[in-house]
């Protein structure tokens, strides 16, 4: 009877390296896990709690804090995105290059300014490039340069946010009250210019006039106020979903 219980002398150092070998293999699928999750942009608490419960079960562990769950959830939403921020804007930076060097090659320097900003990119261009003073319609001289700004919103597909700006010199005409309404009426003809002739999608685009309410200069002299007499296309960063 003994015979048939006998273990020769090297059993239990078989079987001691076998559990360090699942254990190892327990521990990297682990790890391959949680960087998995890391590398998702989206993600919320409540599929981080069902794919947690899928591991305890699969290996038969037990969550001792559940708390620490919704922490460690909520730690891997915010870097993802952070990291999806930080990575637009990186993208921006490097459109905002593009785009000044494709000036540069047509001859536009000092006609189109690109510039990063908090919202996404603004591509800016004087006022009097586009309309002769207190007018509202193109000027034909205008043509090279909005065709420009359309290869750009073909090149950076984001929303764009057409909008006007003057200097604060008041404006009273028969056909404009103030500057709010020429604003308005000079951002709206450059969005139209974009969707009819450069066959932008309109569904891109909205319009809006701020008259003299967000000046870049001084308004105390004529450079200045020539510099605020402009419009602006703001391609602005898609938001992130909503969690």
């Amino acid at each position: 009877m003994s015979d048939e219980f006998d273990f020769d002398e090297g059993g239990d150092e078989g079987g001691g390296s076998e559990w360090m070998a699942t254990f190892a293999d327990m521990m990297t699928l682990l790890l391959t896990f949680f960087v998995l999750l890391l590398s998702f942009a989206s993600m919320d608490i409540t599929n981080f709690r069902m794919a947690l419960g899928s591991v305890k079960d699969a290996l038969g562990v037990e969550v001792e804090h559940p708390g620490d769950v919704t922490a460690i959830a909520t730690s891997v939403v915010e870097l993802s995105k952070r990291e999806s921020t930080s990575n637009l804007q990186v993208f921006e930076e490097m459109m905002v290059s593009r785009i000044r060097e494709m000036v540069r090659e047509k001859g536009l320097e000092g006609t189109i300014e690109a510039v990063p900003d908090a919202r996404g990119v603004i591509v800016r261009i004087t006022g009097e490039i586009l309309f002769e003073t207190g007018e509202a319609e193109l000027r034909p001289e205008s043509k090279p340069t909005l065709d420009a700004v359309a290869e750009i919103c073909r090149m950076l597909e984001y929303p764009i946010s057409v909008e006007g700006h003057t200097d604060d010199r008041p404006i009273h005409t028969s056909r404009y009250a103030s500057n709010w309404e020429l604003s308005t009426a000079r951002a709206t003809a450059a969005m139209r210019y974009l969707v009819e002739t450069g066959g932008i999608d309109i569904a891109r685009m909205s319009v809006a006039g701020y008259a003299h309410m967000r000046p870049i200069a001084s308004n105390e002299t004529p450079e200045g106020r020539a510099r605020n007499r402009r419009v602006e296309f703001v391609f602005i960063r898609p938001a992130e979903p909503a969690k």
